[in-house]
């Protein structure tokens, strides 16, 4: 009550920053009525330090029958930082008495007081109260008050008690409240776990039917790889294997034919050499039939002897270089043969390496068989 009497119609004002966000606030809110306006930027204060402090000290006075209403309310908002002159401008220079005695006392000092019950003393100005009416009225209103402080501070006390068990009764709520949030926490939790698990095996489920599909597929490749590479393999080998079987008659043929016409070459070579043997000796014979002839005095028979033995000769020289030619040609046959024979070994030789590699690619793919086995024997694992 005293508060409010103290206040009176101040506590409608509206406080604001400045005049600017005044002026907004009516530009924005034409409607709304009449209002009070307190701009900070242009609010004064209606007291003194020196005048707060004398209020100050004539409130300690009182020994605690006194008190400001600072000391029971406090200006908060936004705007507090910024400035505590509203505060002062509705409950500034006032006390609150809660005896006459204090009352008298402040109104000694010039000091504008308010009761409990919102009965307020001026300076030079007495409206009822402790002060008021004859004494008898007094000691009633006294004894009144004192019951009325009584009863009120009872009740206060059932009050307070009241709230002490209702903010046990409280606290206890709010502890339940807070262990069940907590365990509805953790069980959002576990779901999500549980869902997130859920996700896991689904996921691991699926790339499990992909292994699967992918362990089936690779079967089948291999299946077909080993009957390919053993069709591959098979007739490779029966190819090869004929085809070297054949290239390897014909060279065998060849080599007897080539050893054939090399014993019959090297026949021909030596009836050419007898032959030339011959024709060297008829040479001779011949050369010294002719120097004989030539030492006979006789030149009628030298004369008649000449051409043939002449003839003879010739023949007998062309017949040899005959001999040679052919000798030659029978030389350089026997050489070209002996080549073929060289070649011929060397196609074998190469047949043979070539059955060879043939046989390190069919262990290679026997391996390679048996390394695809045991990868599918892993995976199977």
């Amino acid at each position: 009550d005293a508060l409010g009497e103290i206040a009176g119609s101040k506590l409608q004002a509206l406080v604001m920053r400045d005049v600017d966000a005044a002026a907004e606030f009516l530009r924005t809110h034409r409607s709304s009525g009449a209002v009070v306006l307190w701009p900070l930027d242009r609010l004064q204060s209606n007291l003194s330090t020196t005048e707060e402090d004398f209020i100050a000290s004539a409130v300690q006075d009182c020994q605690g029958e006194a008190i400001l209403p600072s000391s029971i309310l406090s200006f908060t908002g936004p705007l507090v930082s910024m400035s505590g002159v509203p505060f002062k401008r509705v409950f500034g220079g006032w006390a609150i008495s809660t005896t006459a005695r204090a009352t008298k006392y402040l109104l000694e000092k010039n000091i504008r007081t308010c009761e409990l019950n919102g009965t307020k003393h001026v300076p030079g100005i007495v409206s009822g109260g402790f002060l008021g009416g004859n004494q008898r009225q007094n000691v009633v209103r006294a004894e009144f008050e004192i019951q009325k402080q009584q009863i009120a501070s009872k009740a206060l006390a059932e009050r307070a008690a009241a709230l002490n068990a209702e903010r046990e009764a409280l606290t206890l709520q709010l502890q339940a409240t807070t262990d069940l949030s907590r365990a509805l926490e953790k069980q959002s939790e576990f779901e999500a776990q549980q869902l997130a698990c859920e996700t896991n095996i689904a996921a691991c489920e699926a790339e499990l039917g992909e292994a699967e599909r992918l362990e089936r597929l690779v079967r089948q490749q291999l299946a077909m790889t080993n009957a390919e590479l053993n069709n591959r393999l098979t007739q490779d080998a029966t190819t090869v294997q004929s085809g070297l079987e054949d290239a390897k008659v014909k060279l065998m043929q060849q080599n007897k034919d080539l050893a054939a016409e090399l014993t019959g070459l090297s026949s021909d070579l030596q009836q050419a050499g007898a032959d030339e043997n011959q024709l060297a000796e008829r040479l001779q014979t011949m050369s010294g039939d002719n120097d004989a002839i030539e030492q006979t005095p006789a030149s009628a028979e030298k004369q008649g002897h000449q051409p043939t033995l002449t003839k003879a000769q010739l023949r007998l020289q062309r017949d040899a270089v005959e001999h040679r030619q052919k000798r030659r040609k029978l030389q350089e046959m026997e050489k070209d043969l002996q080549m073929m024979v060289e070649q011929s070994a060397n196609i074998c030789r190469e047949m043979q390496t070539i059955i060879n590699e043939e046989q390190t690619k069919a262990a290679d793919a026997c391996q390679q068989q048996q390394d695809l086995q045991l990868q599918l024997q892993n995976i199977e694992c």
